[in-house]
């Protein structure tokens, strides 16, 4: 009779945990850019900078649009410099946009919003190099537990606390909390791609 094979969750968890921090680190930053940046800035630009709902959602259905070809370019960035090249500085880029639109709200420049906010969905797009990461940082055997797992729990918790926790940040550290929530999680994006670039633990 053959042995029965270990539960895949529990070989994940005590063989594979790196891999798991580090796609549920990933999971975060795209947890961070599509619920702050994509779905709840049309409705924090109107309550917290007096934005018009016309103007707001229209700059999020060009963000939205933008975010398709961020997306794209991030794809093609993977393969010609690599996962950790390509979250670096997409990390780098989400964080610089994020602070720029919300900037430039509180600078007064309400008639830059919409450009604004283009430019930080297409950043958002550092989100398409999440996939490749975590694809890779699992080896075939327990490719779908090890990402299955990371993503879903990583996403039902942070996007779960997220808009909660930004509505307690905004009544704490003003209009630019959700600047400085994204920033946080593109720190943590940079982290992840020195250790990529760094150990070279993923798996091609």
């Amino acid at each position: 009779r053959r042995r029965p094979t270990r539960l895949r969750v529990k070989q994940v968890l005590a063989v594979h945990r790196p891999a798991v921090v580090l796609s549920m680190l990933a999971s975060w930053q795209l947890t961070a850019a599509i619920v702050v940046i994509v779905l709840l800035t049309p409705t924090l630009v109107q309550t917290g900078f007096g934005i018009d709902a016309a103007t707001a959602f229209r700059g999020n259905s060009l963000a939205t649009l933008a975010l398709v070809f961020g997306c794209l370019a991030a794809g093609w960035a993977v393969d010609r410099i690599g996962v950790g090249r390509a979250l670096l500085i997409g990390s780098l880029g989400l964080g610089v946009s994020a602070y720029a639109l919300y900037g430039a709200l509180v600078s007064g420049h309400h008639d830059q919003f919409v450009a604004w906010y283009a430019l930080a969905g297409f950043c958002c797009g550092v989100t398409g190099v999440t996939p490749a990461l975590m694809v890779a940082a699992f080896p075939p055997e327990v490719r779908f537990t090890g990402l299955s797992f990371s993503y879903n729990v990583a996403y039902a918790v942070f996007g779960g606390l997220t808009p909660p926790l930004i509505g307690w940040l905004s009544q704490r550290a003003g209009v630019l909390a959700p600047a400085h929530y994204v920033a946080l999680t593109c720190v943590v994006g940079v982290g992840g791609a020195v250790y990529v670039l760094v150990k070279r633990p993923l798996r091609y």
